[in-house]
């Protein structure tokens, strides 16, 4: 069997547009995975953040407490 080439572009799951893979993040994972990109583009992954951080702000504070208490206790912060 022939591998095929990869391809350049790709089209967002949210917007529809065909957009070059820069425009996506890349999904971490290791063999069939390692090349693999997520299927929003980088813009409307961030509506998608923003949208959500705005619509559960308790939430998202609890999360930013916990993640900075860990990274200090880890010794990586002042």
């Amino acid at each position: 069997m022939i591998p095929h080439p990869p391809r350049a572009r790709k089209r967002c799951g949210t917007c529809k547009v065909e957009k070059p893979l820069t425009e996506f993040y890349a999904r971490g994972g290791r063999g069939r995975l390692r090349n693999a990109r997520v299927s929003k583009c980088k813009a409307c992954m961030s509506e998608t953040s923003a949208a959500w951080r705005k619509a559960h702000p308790k939430r998202y504070r609890e999360y930013q407490r916990n993640y900075q208490k860990q990274y200090q206790t880890a010794g990586r912060g002042k």
